[in-house]
């Protein structure tokens, strides 16, 4: 079956034409990351939406590092002469410079949030260690200490919870010389007992038949 071929034109539905790009976006960056792996090679892509978003990629450092490589190699090999080059270079430098100072500010901003949240989480951590060791010397009026009673009764019942379960599910296997001691008492119990007339209160009677002899 032959492929219809497709009619490159301009979309001319605004709404179309946003989703259409949002999608080829993705797919031509996929395809430019891919390029720089496969070949080894630094590849920088700078796109910019209907909208006028930017959309930028850089398979090596930033986006500047690729354009001030490109500003940096003679006219001969970059097609000619850049009007403004030394303006251009100044703003390029100033453009990375910029990224990597706003790139460190979020990194701290990030770091500080986590911070804050450890911070908090610690708090949490050691109001209940207090509440599981109450200090029985700040607890001054009966509301207090219903709240510490309230508060261990449901810890204990957690607990009781959580070991019920536990045990429900726990089978305990019997070790051999358990086994063995087991089946030892099953058999002393089975058998007969001897009495022993010495050790035992047991006192024989004694006949004697008319010859004098006694059994």
């Amino acid at each position: 079956m032959v492929r219809k071929k497709l009619i490159v034109k301009k979309i001319e539905n605004p709404s179309s034409l946003q989703v259409t790009y949002c999608k080829r976006k993705d797919g031509i960056i996929k395809k430019a990351s891919e390029l720089a792996v496969l070949c080894d090679t630094d590849v920088g892509l700078v796109m910019f939406s209907p909208t006028g978003r930017l959309t930028s990629f850089a398979s090596n450092g930033r986006i500047e590092d690729i354009f001030l490589r490109y500003i940096d190699r003679p006219n001969e090999l970059r097609g000619g002469p850049i009007e403004n080059e030394e303006r251009l270079y100044r703003s390029l430098k100033n453009s990375k410079y910029e990224g990597e100072i706003l790139e460190q500010i979020a990194k701290l901003k990030t770091l500080g949030e986590e911070l804050h949240d450890l911070n908090q989480l610690e708090d949490e951590m050691q109001q209940k260690m207090r509440s599981y060791n109450p200090d029985t010397e700040k607890i001054t009026s009966i509301y207090d200490a219903l709240v510490h009673q309230k508060f261990l009764t449901n810890a204990i019942q957690r607990i009781e919870e959580m070991k019920a379960k536990l045990l429900g599910k726990q089978i305990v296997p019997l070790e051999p010389d358990s086994i063995e001691v087991g089946k030892e008492k099953e058999s002393q119990s089975s058998e007969v007992p001897v009495l022993d007339i010495k050790d035992s209160n047991f006192m024989a009677e004694e006949s004697v038949d008319p010859n004098g002899r006694r059994y």
